[in-house]
């Protein structure tokens, strides 16, 4: 996987499931208190295990349109700065929704959030 992706080995977390990785990352990032960004109704488990850890969960809502249910990135981004976040949350492609953003919307997101963005997909 290393080599297929062009990532180094020792960068690499490799798991069975999603939930395990998502509380791990949680654990190493976060300690109780700091706040915590994710899409509202996006994977519910990332809830669940931030408040467990004491995290404050910000949850801003979708972006809405015609035929389009999507994480809407600026929000988040917006809301990791509002909020001084340390970790924002984004699956993509979405769950439950099924949008997917490009790749370049999420390098966009990253630099505008500044912050970790954690993608599970």
């Amino acid at each position: 996987m290393s080599e297929q992706q062009g990532i180094p080995l020792e960068t690499l977390l490799v798991d069975a499931g999603a939930d395990s990785l998502i509380a791990l990352a949680l654990r190493t990032t976060c300690e109780p208190g700091e706040t915590v960004v994710s899409t509202a109704g996006t994977y519910p488990t990332l809830g669940y295990f931030a408040k467990g850890q004491g995290c404050r969960l910000i949850e801003p809502s979708y972006f809405e349109a015609p035929g389009v249910l999507a994480p809407d990135l600026e929000a988040l981004a917006a809301a990791a700065h509002k909020e001084n976040a340390r970790l924002v949350y984004l699956a993509n492609p979405d769950n439950p929704s099924g949008h997917l953003h490009s790749d370049s919307a999420i390098l966009a997101a990253r630099v505008a959030a500044r912050h970790l963005l954690v993608a599970a997909g």
